[in-house]
């Protein structure tokens, strides 16, 4: 098991709930997979560029630069991932999903060590 904390800030956005639901569901099960139990989480939504900035950080080995675009692509996988349980289509759902929202997901350094998944739902623009 992992240790999951969770600092949550009320942000409004137009989403699909279910597909949110799934975006947090594999952005978890990616992190605790990738990861030594015991490793601790975090799941943090904030203020992000004109919308709701979804975090998923972990203290593990980190994701290399020449694979931060390709994980979110469908069967690929991180270092290792040809040993763990999985399909290897759970990141680029969770890319796949936020592009639905006119958003974007990324990978980049945790400031101490790991990985931070990043997924920014745009608020509505007002456009109409």
């Amino acid at each position: 098991s992992h240790p999951v904390s969770l600092e949550l800030l009320p942000v409004q956005v137009v989403a699909d709930a279910a597909k949110v639901e799934r975006i947090v569901e594999n952005l978890l099960a990616n992190a605790a997979r990738h990861t030594d139990p015991g490793t601790p989480i975090w799941v943090r939504v904030t203020h992000g560029e004109r919308g709701a900035l979804l975090c998923v950080d972990d203290a593990g080995p980190g994701v290399p630069v020449e694979q931060r675009e390709s994980i979110f692509r469908p069967f690929q996988r991180g270092p290792g991932g040809s040993y763990a349980p999985g399909s290897g289509v759970g990141l680029a759902l969770v890319a796949q999903f936020a592009s639905l929202h006119d958003g974007r997901a990324w990978v980049e350094d945790r400031a101490g060590g790991g990985a931070s998944f990043r997924v920014l739902l745009p608020e509505p623009n007002g456009d109409g």
